[in-house]
């Protein structure tokens, strides 16, 4: 297979993308964590503000 680029330009590719490979799973865990403390913050803040305003809240299991 032919190369567009210069060897040493090839090299400097290679190993670029072997750190990126490195690195994506803790970006993808990064942005999975946030989701995660987002939803749970918000879900938090509705709870809250439903216990505040009402005086008894009922649960039914269906």
């Amino acid at each position: 297979m032919i190369s567009d680029c210069e060897p040493i330009e090839c090299f400097w590719v290679r190993r670029f993308l072997s750190k990126t490979r490195k690195t994506l799973p803790f970006k993808v865990e990064m942005i999975h964590s946030k989701i995660y403390y987002l939803r749970r913050d918000s879900l938090h803040k509705a709870t809250t503000t439903i216990s505040k305003k009402h005086a008894m809240v009922n649960l039914e299991d269906l």
